[in-house]
């Protein structure tokens, strides 16, 4: 999504775009991390090893929210977000995102039991506070995904996989968002497919997705703060309007926004500018809570 020329870091990728716009709305501080290492043969291989290399500068048990930051809609500000993380216990413990889809894994009737519909790893968010159980995790997770696709090493590690041996290091837990209450992910709901998508009605239930500019999980009745369009992304104009009705990457608010790109600081108005097409390919950012 992003393209360096004059010096400058920017994207004109729409989802990408939208993506940012909601960070800004939500003043965000955010950091955009570039793939590294292999992303020339895989831009996904990259998301461990940016990791890493970002934690090497975060202080000791700081709180990390990490996610896809292409085709990603921040919905709650920072202090909400860091409340949410009360569910879970950080210990020696990385939080993934969950999905619907057990994709990239052969092992998927094997898989846990989960107590929502969400069962499935989803490798395009985390949470977990900075110490050697997190570097352990992101070692691991770079070593497998510089040879297998990023989603399915994440899949090894959280089942025990005897695939995970050849990678793993150090110890660390993981569990997974279930019930959604930091991360969503779009793919197989009304989120992907529209209100109108009848076929997702069964598991989504029969409740709305959005109220009054709210995002609410009629599933899981949680309001998660990260909503990742994790399949596909036709609807994500959609979704912006109805969650954040009236902003545009014009508004003021949004423009003056700052980001620090791949180390540099960078004005909104400078990193985005939407032309109307889409772009696949996938950056990441990370936010540091102190």
């Amino acid at each position: 999504a992003l393209v360096h020329s004059d010096g400058r870091w920017h994207s004109t990728s729409d989802i990408f775009c939208l993506s940012l716009s909601t960070a800004a709305y939500h003043n965000i501080d955010l950091v955009i991390l570039g793939p590294t290492g292999n992303a020339s043969r895989n831009e996904k291989a990259g998301k461990g090893a940016a990791l890493r290399a970002f934690l090497s500068g975060v202080p000791a048990d700081s709180i990390i929210f990490f996610y896809d930051a292409q085709d990603t809609f921040v919905l709650q500000d920072t202090q909400t977000a860091a409340e949410a993380v009360r569910y879970f216990d950080l210990t020696e413990t990385v939080v993934l995102s969950a999905e619907r889809n057990c994709w990239a894994f052969s092992g998927c009737r094997s898989y846990p039991e989960a107590p929502t519909s969400y069962r499935y790893v989803n490798s395009g968010a985390l949470v977990a506070t900075n110490g050697p159980h997190l570097s352990a995790f992101v070692e691991s997770w770079a070593r497998c995904s510089a040879l297998e696709d990023d989603q399915k090493c994440l899949h090894y590690f959280y089942t025990n996989s005897s695939a995970a041996g050849r990678y793993r290091t150090g110890n660390f837990r993981l569990v997974l968002d279930h019930h959604c209450r930091l991360f969503q992910s779009g793919w197989g709901s009304q989120l992907e497919g529209g209100p109108g998508d009848r076929r997702a009605v069964a598991r989504d239930g029969a409740g709305p997705w959005v109220v009054n500019g709210t995002l609410t999980n009629p599933e899981t009745n949680t309001r998660p703060a990260f909503l990742h369009f994790n399949g596909g992304k036709q609807c994500m104009k959609y979704y912006h309007n109805q969650l954040f009705p009236g902003l545009t990457w014009h508004t003021a608010q949004i423009q003056d926004k700052e980001f620090l790109v791949w180390g540099k600081t960078t004005r909104a108005s400078v990193l985005c500018k939407p032309t109307g097409r889409h772009s696949g390919t996938i950056d990441v950012a990370a936010q540091q809570l102190h």
